[in-house]
């Protein structure tokens, strides 16, 4: 959840802080609050209220068998994902507000790192709900303790390898994100949050801070008008992204690969000097769309378009193909991430706080957030866990086993224009475990790495006296695609003629777009995605024949990223 409407005023944060601490827990007082029995949903799932307060966040574990849940009256609760079953209860004993407002797994599952109070964020065992250390950020440089402190530490991040966790610290004069080294326990780099607000802005939820994979950069939404990226080996700043509007990036969320960053824009808006926060005109589709950015070339790629209000929440699937969204609009969407349009949707009775989705890609799950028309005290808020399929039942599928017929529909349907006719063609094909990895292999083929001399003699080609020469040495380039791109790039460096300039410039117009228009590279994309959900020896065979294609080329990276998604479930399973 964003920061409500009496969040700019300081005399009323300090209200409703003191009102939440009043009607908390307190150390060692009864037993700790619990959730209320799981409900079946209309979504196929279930939901779960919380007994009290609101819930914040939620996350799967490697395994995809249990969901923390973090929320209610300083406590996070792990449930069973089958049915919301209440498996264990940690509660911070320590915690001075009355709600544990983020929580999240490690990428081995092992332990979980939960806020734990004003200064700290507690580090757990999963297994055993046992401490294993408390992360202080301590007070800002010069101020005493107790001396105007009011702010949240609020874990963001693990590192991918598990060994830094990367901690918000949301001070009213010196906001930053704390980096954790998990070995020691100790402090190991500091990054500022640039802060246009000048005074205190709870963090209610997660999402400002994501690692990208490899481990070796940060991306941190300031609360300013810009997403900065922060090298984890030098300290240092790497690059500044910019919202296409006044106003603060918010949900940050990065691929598998690491490519694309997806953000949200934040309801906080510019005013002058000042930041404020009014509400977004929900008539302006352009100011509640996700928007993605190429990290490897910073550009700004087309906006996802839906939502009618503030997007809170964004995350990528472990396998980068899909992202999951949700928001002020009381919706969860799903998007394909290959052609950036909307796939599903599903209507929820409140505010969608946090989305996230297991790592096997089956499932969702979403922290509902109701303010209760309004109420300023924090435990007068409802908050409701919902955790359902990531696919409906598909309505007329053809009966199995799938004729010829059928398949030359469906082969069709992978290069529809429209995400969902080809996400239902993506289904039947799936569901067609046994025989559709033999029928993609005859019509799927690696793609021959061209050699060095040829695509040099091509693009001398560009700049031939011959007319005829110059359009066949173009149209060629045009289909290799990825493969001629650093060649091409590297032309230009050398002052080609201005015929081969332009026409090298033409060429590489559609190269390096990440979201993708041309239908034969859809229908090859999304067949691999066929067969990393079948994930058969079978379909594992096709996989590995498309990924000793050429390096360039997108299908062969799309096909060893399938492998190495399979590899990982492989090794995640209990």
């Amino acid at each position: 959840m964003k920061p409500p409407n009496f969040c700019i005023i300081p005399a009323l944060i300090l209200m409703v802080m003191v009102i939440a601490a009043a009607g908390c827990i307190s150390e060692g007082n009864g037993p700790a609050p619990t959730t209320n029995a799981a409900i079946p949903s209309s979504h196929g799932g279930w939901t779960t209220p919380a007994e009290k307060g609101p819930v914040f966040c939620v996350a799967f574990n490697p395994s995809c068998d249990r969901l923390l849940m973090a929320g209610s009256c300083g406590v996070d609760c792990v449930l069973d994902v089958q049915d919301g079953g209440v498996l264990a209860i940690h509660k911070h004993l320590n915690l001075r507000g009355c709600y544990s407002n983020a929580a999240l797994y490690s990428n081995d599952g092992k332990s979980i790192a939960s806020a734990a109070g004003r200064h700290e964020v507690e580090q757990w065992d999963s297994a055993t709900g046992e401490t294993v250390r408390r992360l202080d950020v301590g007070v800002p440089q010069g101020q005493a303790s107790g001396q105007n402190e009011v702010f949240d530490a609020v874990p963001v991040a693990f590192s991918p390898d598990d060994d830094l966790l990367a901690v918000e610290s949301n001070r009213v004069a010196q906001p930053e994100v704390v980096l954790f080294d998990l070995t020691t326990g100790k402090k190991r780099l500091t990054f500022p949050l640039e802060n246009h607000f000048n005074t205190y802005v709870p963090v209610l939820t997660m999402g400002r801070a994501a690692f990208r994979p490899g481990g070796k950069e940060l991306a941190i939404a300031c609360f300013t008008d810009k997403i900065c990226l922060w090298s984890l080996e030098t300290g240092e700043k790497t690059r500044e992204l910019k919202c296409p509007i006044l106003r603060t990036a918010d949900a940050l969320a990065i691929s598998c690969d690491g490519r694309m960053l997806a953000f949200a824009i934040s309801t906080w808006r510019f005013a002058g000097s000042r930041c404020e926060m009014p509400p977004l005109d929900p008539v302006n589709i352009e100011n509640n769309a996700i928007q993605l950015c190429d990290l490897m070339n910073g550009q700004r790629l087309r906006p996802l378009k839906g939502h009618t209000d503030a997007v809170w929440s964004i995350a990528y699937s472990s396998d980068g193909r899909l992202i999951l969204s949700g928001g002020a609009d009381k919706t969860v969407r799903l998007w394909e991430a290959l052609s950036g349009q909307e796939l599903d949707r599903w209507d929820l009775d409140a505010k969608v706080n946090f989305v996230t989705m297991s790592p096997d890609c089956k499932k969702a799950a979403a922290a509902v957030f109701d303010d209760n028309h309004g109420r300023v005290n924090p435990q007068e808020w409802k908050g409701t866990v919902a955790c359902f399929p990531l696919e409906r039942p598909v309505p007329d599928r053809p009966a199995e086993p799938l004729e010829s017929g059928d398949f030359s529909r469906l082969w069709a349907d992978l290069a529809a224009d429209d995400a969902k006719q080809a996400y239902h063609a993506v289904q039947t094909l799936t569901a067609a475990n046994d025989a559709a990895p033999k029928w993609l292999r005859e019509r799927l083929r690696s793609v021959p790495k061209v050699p060095a001399a040829e695509l040099a003699r091509l693009i001398a080609d560009l700049g031939a006296d011959d007319f005829d020469r110059r359009e066949a040495a173009s149209k060629e380039l045009a289909e290799l695609g990825d493969q001629a791109e650093a060649a091409l790039r590297k032309a230009l460096e050398n002052n080609p003629s201005a015929e081969a300039h332009s026409r090298i410039d033409k060429l590489l117009k559609p190269l390096g777009q990440w979201v993708v228009t041309d239908p034969d590279t859809l229908r090859s994309l999304r067949a691999i995605w066929v067969l990393e959900r079948i994930g058969t020896p079978e379909a594992r065979a096709v996989l590995e024949d498309l990924a000793k294609g050429a390096p360039e080329v997108r299908q062969t990276q799309e096909a060893k990223a399938a492998l190495d998604f399979l590899d990982k479930r492989a090794a995640a399973k209990p």
